[in-house]
Protein backbone atom coordinates (compact mmCIF):
# COMPACT_ATOMS: atom_id res chain seq x y z
CA UNK A 1 0.00 0.00 0.00
CA UNK A 2 2.91 2.18 0.71
CA UNK A 3 4.76 1.63 -2.87
CA UNK A 4 0.99 1.90 -4.45
CA UNK A 5 0.37 5.62 -2.24
CA UNK A 6 4.11 6.65 -3.07
CA UNK A 7 3.38 5.61 -6.75
CA UNK A 8 0.38 7.79 -6.86
CA UNK A 9 2.01 10.67 -5.42
CA UNK A 10 4.70 10.72 -8.27
CA UNK A 11 2.82 10.32 -10.91
CA UNK A 12 0.27 13.42 -9.53
CA UNK A 13 3.13 15.17 -9.36
CA UNK A 14 4.69 14.41 -12.63
CA UNK A 15 1.06 15.27 -14.17
CA UNK A 16 1.90 18.93 -11.99
CA UNK A 17 4.67 19.40 -13.43
CA UNK A 18 3.67 18.92 -17.29
CA UNK A 19 0.45 21.13 -16.15
CA UNK A 20 2.89 23.57 -15.73
CA UNK A 21 4.98 23.06 -18.80
CA UNK A 22 1.93 22.98 -21.35
CA UNK A 23 0.45 26.60 -19.60
CA UNK A 24 3.90 28.05 -19.63
CA UNK A 25 4.34 26.60 -23.11
CA UNK A 26 0.80 28.37 -23.99
CA UNK A 27 1.48 31.83 -22.46
CA UNK A 28 5.13 32.43 -24.23
CA UNK A 29 3.34 31.08 -28.05
CA UNK A 30 0.80 33.68 -26.85
CA UNK A 31 3.32 36.01 -26.57
CA UNK A 32 5.14 35.27 -29.97
CA UNK A 33 1.97 35.32 -31.58
CA UNK A 34 0.98 38.95 -30.54
CA UNK A 35 4.47 40.37 -31.41
CA UNK A 36 3.35 38.71 -34.65
CA UNK A 37 -0.06 40.02 -35.01
CA UNK A 38 1.20 43.62 -34.00
CA UNK A 39 3.79 43.63 -36.82
CA UNK A 40 1.00 42.09 -39.44
CA UNK A 41 -1.17 45.29 -38.26
CA UNK A 42 1.57 47.08 -39.02
CA UNK A 43 1.86 46.27 -42.54
CA UNK A 44 -1.36 45.72 -43.46
CA UNK A 45 -1.93 49.38 -42.19
CA UNK A 46 1.13 50.58 -44.51
CA UNK A 47 -0.77 48.61 -47.72
CA UNK A 48 -4.14 49.64 -46.70
CA UNK A 49 -3.53 53.62 -46.38
CA UNK A 50 -1.50 53.15 -49.53
CA UNK A 51 -4.08 51.84 -51.16
CA UNK A 52 -6.26 55.10 -51.68
CA UNK A 53 -3.26 55.96 -54.23
CA UNK A 54 -3.97 52.83 -55.98
CA UNK A 55 -7.32 53.48 -56.09
CA UNK A 56 -7.24 57.29 -57.42
CA UNK A 57 -5.13 55.85 -60.24
CA UNK A 58 -7.72 53.69 -61.69
CA UNK A 59 -9.81 57.06 -61.97
CA UNK A 60 -6.34 59.17 -63.67
CA UNK A 61 -6.40 61.22 -60.49
CA UNK A 62 -2.62 60.16 -59.98
CA UNK A 63 -1.92 62.14 -64.31
CA UNK A 64 -2.98 65.28 -62.19
CA UNK A 65 -1.03 67.21 -59.91
CA UNK A 66 -3.23 66.38 -56.77
CA UNK A 67 -2.35 63.91 -54.08
CA UNK A 68 1.25 63.78 -55.36
CA UNK A 69 0.60 62.70 -59.12
CA UNK A 70 2.94 60.59 -60.98
CA UNK A 71 5.43 60.23 -58.18
CA UNK A 72 2.94 59.95 -55.48
CA UNK A 73 1.61 56.91 -56.81
CA UNK A 74 5.13 55.35 -57.29
CA UNK A 75 5.92 56.49 -53.47
CA UNK A 76 2.73 54.39 -52.48
CA UNK A 77 3.60 51.62 -54.48
CA UNK A 78 7.22 51.09 -53.39
CA UNK A 79 5.68 51.17 -49.71
CA UNK A 80 3.05 48.63 -50.56
CA UNK A 81 5.82 46.26 -52.50
CA UNK A 82 7.80 46.82 -49.21
CA UNK A 83 5.31 46.01 -46.73
CA UNK A 84 3.98 42.69 -49.35
CA UNK A 85 7.71 40.89 -48.70
CA UNK A 86 7.33 39.80 -45.16
CA UNK A 87 3.62 39.08 -45.48
CA UNK A 88 4.46 36.77 -48.03
CA UNK A 89 7.07 34.89 -46.33
CA UNK A 90 4.46 34.60 -43.66
CA UNK A 91 1.74 33.07 -45.86
CA UNK A 92 4.43 30.93 -47.12
CA UNK A 93 5.08 29.58 -43.69
CA UNK A 94 1.90 29.21 -42.43
CA UNK A 95 0.85 27.08 -45.42
CA UNK A 96 3.62 24.83 -44.47
CA UNK A 97 3.28 24.77 -40.76
CA UNK A 98 -0.72 24.34 -41.42
CA UNK A 99 -0.03 21.17 -43.94
CA UNK A 100 2.59 20.03 -41.30
CA UNK A 101 0.12 20.34 -38.06
CA UNK A 102 -2.40 18.31 -39.63
CA UNK A 103 -0.12 15.49 -40.41
CA UNK A 104 0.14 15.40 -36.50
CA UNK A 105 -3.28 16.03 -35.65
CA UNK A 106 -3.75 12.83 -37.83
CA UNK A 107 -1.28 10.88 -36.16
CA UNK A 108 -2.42 11.73 -32.37
CA UNK A 109 -5.85 10.33 -33.91
CA UNK A 110 -4.10 7.48 -35.09
CA UNK A 111 -2.65 7.46 -31.37
CA UNK A 112 -6.08 7.65 -29.56
CA UNK A 113 -7.34 5.44 -31.70
CA UNK A 114 -4.89 2.73 -30.46
CA UNK A 115 -5.92 3.58 -27.17
CA UNK A 116 -9.33 2.27 -27.53
CA UNK A 117 -8.01 -1.08 -28.42
CA UNK A 118 -5.89 -0.98 -25.41
CA UNK A 119 -8.18 0.13 -22.88
CA UNK A 120 -6.12 3.20 -21.89
CA UNK A 121 -5.95 6.68 -21.65
CA UNK A 122 -3.75 9.28 -23.53
CA UNK A 123 0.21 8.43 -22.91
CA UNK A 124 1.18 11.62 -20.84
CA UNK A 125 4.44 11.06 -23.11
CA UNK A 126 2.70 12.84 -26.44
CA UNK A 127 1.53 15.57 -25.00
CA UNK A 128 2.56 19.07 -25.27
CA UNK A 129 0.92 22.28 -25.39
CA UNK A 130 -0.36 21.62 -29.03
CA UNK A 131 -1.83 17.89 -28.79
CA UNK A 132 -3.46 19.29 -25.69
CA UNK A 133 -5.05 21.96 -27.14
CA UNK A 134 -6.44 19.66 -29.55
CA UNK A 135 -7.43 16.69 -27.79
CA UNK A 136 -9.44 18.98 -25.05
CA UNK A 137 -10.02 21.98 -27.16
CA UNK A 138 -8.11 24.18 -24.65
CA UNK A 139 -9.12 27.87 -24.58
CA UNK A 140 -6.68 29.43 -21.31
CA UNK A 141 -8.03 31.74 -19.17
CA UNK A 142 -5.89 34.69 -20.84
CA UNK A 143 -7.39 34.16 -24.55
CA UNK A 144 -10.85 35.67 -23.14
CA UNK A 145 -9.28 38.84 -21.11
CA UNK A 146 -10.06 42.18 -22.61
CA UNK A 147 -8.32 44.34 -20.91
CA UNK A 148 -5.70 45.17 -18.27
CA UNK A 149 -6.11 43.00 -14.68
CA UNK A 150 -4.41 43.20 -11.36
CA UNK A 151 -0.87 40.72 -10.77
CA UNK A 152 -2.57 39.09 -8.14
CA UNK A 153 -5.74 38.10 -9.87
CA UNK A 154 -3.45 36.96 -13.24
CA UNK A 155 -1.29 34.95 -10.70
CA UNK A 156 -4.04 33.53 -9.25
CA UNK A 157 -6.14 32.90 -12.46
CA UNK A 158 -2.39 30.87 -13.37
CA UNK A 159 -2.96 28.20 -10.04
CA UNK A 160 -6.00 27.89 -11.26
CA UNK A 161 -5.20 26.94 -14.82
CA UNK A 162 -2.47 24.67 -13.93
CA UNK A 163 -4.60 23.11 -11.21
CA UNK A 164 -7.69 22.58 -14.07
CA UNK A 165 -4.99 21.25 -16.10
CA UNK A 166 -3.39 18.88 -13.89
CA UNK A 167 -6.80 16.90 -13.46
CA UNK A 168 -7.65 17.12 -16.95
CA UNK A 169 -4.60 15.07 -17.41
CA UNK A 170 -5.45 13.05 -14.55
CA UNK A 171 -8.45 12.26 -16.45
CA UNK A 172 -7.11 11.44 -19.36
CA UNK A 173 -3.67 9.99 -19.43
CA UNK A 174 -2.97 6.66 -18.92
CA UNK A 175 -1.71 7.65 -15.27
CA UNK A 176 -5.75 7.71 -14.02
CA UNK A 177 -6.51 3.97 -13.75
CA UNK A 178 -9.72 4.64 -11.94
CA UNK A 179 -11.73 4.98 -15.26
CA UNK A 180 -10.98 2.67 -18.05
CA UNK A 181 -14.50 1.98 -19.14
CA UNK A 182 -17.00 2.28 -21.47
CA UNK A 183 -17.60 6.10 -20.78
CA UNK A 184 -13.69 6.93 -21.75
CA UNK A 185 -13.46 4.91 -24.90
CA UNK A 186 -16.15 6.83 -26.35
CA UNK A 187 -14.40 9.95 -25.15
CA UNK A 188 -11.34 8.28 -27.50
CA UNK A 189 -13.47 7.54 -29.98
CA UNK A 190 -15.60 11.02 -30.40
CA UNK A 191 -12.16 12.32 -30.57
CA UNK A 192 -10.36 10.69 -32.40
CA UNK A 193 -13.20 11.16 -34.80
CA UNK A 194 -13.32 14.76 -34.46
CA UNK A 195 -9.47 15.15 -34.83
CA UNK A 196 -9.68 13.42 -38.36
CA UNK A 197 -12.24 15.86 -39.59
CA UNK A 198 -9.75 18.45 -37.92
CA UNK A 199 -6.78 17.17 -39.69
CA UNK A 200 -8.32 17.35 -43.30
CA UNK A 201 -9.85 20.91 -42.42
CA UNK A 202 -6.50 22.02 -41.38
CA UNK A 203 -4.72 20.38 -44.50
CA UNK A 204 -7.16 22.73 -46.96
CA UNK A 205 -6.58 26.05 -44.74
CA UNK A 206 -2.51 25.33 -45.45
CA UNK A 207 -3.55 24.89 -49.27
CA UNK A 208 -5.30 27.93 -48.88
CA UNK A 209 -2.68 29.75 -47.93
CA UNK A 210 -0.67 28.80 -51.04
CA UNK A 211 -3.66 29.92 -53.13
CA UNK A 212 -2.84 33.64 -51.09
CA UNK A 213 0.63 33.51 -52.06
CA UNK A 214 0.41 32.61 -55.59
CA UNK A 215 -2.34 35.68 -55.75
CA UNK A 216 -0.27 38.45 -53.41
CA UNK A 217 2.94 37.06 -55.13
CA UNK A 218 1.53 37.46 -58.86
CA UNK A 219 0.19 41.04 -57.67
CA UNK A 220 3.41 41.87 -56.20
CA UNK A 221 5.44 40.90 -59.44
CA UNK A 222 2.70 42.97 -61.53
CA UNK A 223 3.17 46.44 -59.50
CA UNK A 224 6.58 46.33 -59.36
CA UNK A 225 6.84 46.15 -63.18
CA UNK A 226 5.45 49.87 -62.76
CA UNK A 227 8.38 50.38 -60.60
CA UNK A 228 10.61 49.36 -62.63
CA UNK A 229 8.98 51.21 -65.77
CA UNK A 230 8.83 54.51 -63.68
CA UNK A 231 12.57 54.06 -62.85
CA UNK A 232 14.79 52.53 -65.73
CA UNK A 233 15.10 53.60 -68.98
CA UNK A 234 13.21 52.38 -72.34
CA UNK A 235 16.31 50.94 -73.87
CA UNK A 236 17.39 49.22 -70.83
CA UNK A 237 18.44 45.61 -71.79
CA UNK A 238 19.56 44.78 -68.31
CA UNK A 239 18.33 42.12 -65.62
CA UNK A 240 15.49 44.47 -65.59
CA UNK A 241 15.00 44.08 -69.09
CA UNK A 242 13.96 40.58 -68.60
CA UNK A 243 12.05 41.43 -65.44
CA UNK A 244 9.47 42.96 -68.39
CA UNK A 245 9.33 40.10 -70.23
CA UNK A 246 10.68 41.97 -73.76
CA UNK A 247 7.90 44.01 -73.07
CA UNK A 248 7.71 47.80 -73.88
CA UNK A 249 7.60 50.03 -70.92
CA UNK A 250 3.71 51.51 -71.10
CA UNK A 251 2.97 47.39 -71.93
CA UNK A 252 4.98 46.26 -68.78
CA UNK A 253 2.63 48.98 -67.03
CA UNK A 254 -0.15 48.25 -68.34
CA UNK A 255 -0.06 44.66 -67.60
CA UNK A 256 1.13 44.60 -64.55
CA UNK A 257 -1.47 46.83 -62.90
CA UNK A 258 -3.95 44.82 -64.39
CA UNK A 259 -2.35 41.32 -63.46
CA UNK A 260 -1.71 43.31 -59.87
CA UNK A 261 -5.98 44.58 -59.93
CA UNK A 262 -7.03 41.11 -61.09
CA UNK A 263 -5.38 39.32 -58.17
CA UNK A 264 -6.42 41.77 -55.40
CA UNK A 265 -9.92 41.22 -56.54
CA UNK A 266 -10.15 37.54 -57.11
CA UNK A 267 -8.37 37.30 -53.09
CA UNK A 268 -11.48 38.81 -51.07
CA UNK A 269 -13.50 36.47 -52.97
CA UNK A 270 -11.15 33.58 -52.12
CA UNK A 271 -10.50 34.59 -48.85
CA UNK A 272 -14.96 35.18 -48.24
CA UNK A 273 -15.46 31.48 -50.37
CA UNK A 274 -12.67 29.15 -48.44
CA UNK A 275 -14.39 29.04 -44.76
CA UNK A 276 -17.54 27.86 -46.30
CA UNK A 277 -15.75 25.68 -49.01
CA UNK A 278 -13.90 23.90 -46.24
CA UNK A 279 -16.89 23.22 -44.33
CA UNK A 280 -19.28 21.70 -46.79
CA UNK A 281 -16.37 19.50 -47.67
CA UNK A 282 -15.19 18.56 -44.31
CA UNK A 283 -18.93 18.54 -43.32
CA UNK A 284 -18.87 15.31 -45.92
CA UNK A 285 -16.13 13.95 -44.86
CA UNK A 286 -17.39 13.72 -41.58
CA UNK A 287 -20.79 11.96 -42.59
CA UNK A 288 -19.12 9.70 -44.61
CA UNK A 289 -16.98 8.47 -41.12
CA UNK A 290 -20.03 8.64 -39.02
CA UNK A 291 -22.39 6.53 -41.30
CA UNK A 292 -18.51 4.13 -41.29
CA UNK A 293 -18.60 4.06 -37.93
CA UNK A 294 -22.20 2.82 -37.45
CA UNK A 295 -21.68 0.21 -40.37
CA UNK A 296 -18.79 -1.05 -37.62
CA UNK A 297 -21.12 -1.27 -34.90
CA UNK A 298 -23.43 -3.05 -36.54
CA UNK A 299 -21.43 -5.53 -37.95
CA UNK A 300 -19.94 -6.27 -34.72
CA UNK A 301 -23.03 -6.60 -32.83
CA UNK A 302 -24.62 -8.99 -35.16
Amino acid sequence: NSNNNSNKKDQKEELSLLAHDLVMQSLNEERINSVKSMFVGVLVTAIGICFFWLFANSFHVTETSWIGGLPGLIHALTVMEVALVPLLVYMLMDGIAHIARASRIEYLAQILTRCQQTTKGVPSCVLNKETYSQVLKWTPFWEGLAGPTRKDDDLKSLHEEITAVTQELERWTEKNDSDHDGGLLLLLRDTATRLQTESKKTNMEGYCEFVYFWLNGIAFYGYLLGILCYYTDENDQSVLHSLKLGMSHDAADWHGNFAGDLMWTIEPLVVLGSPTLIQTLTGNTTTTTKTKKKEEDKAKSD
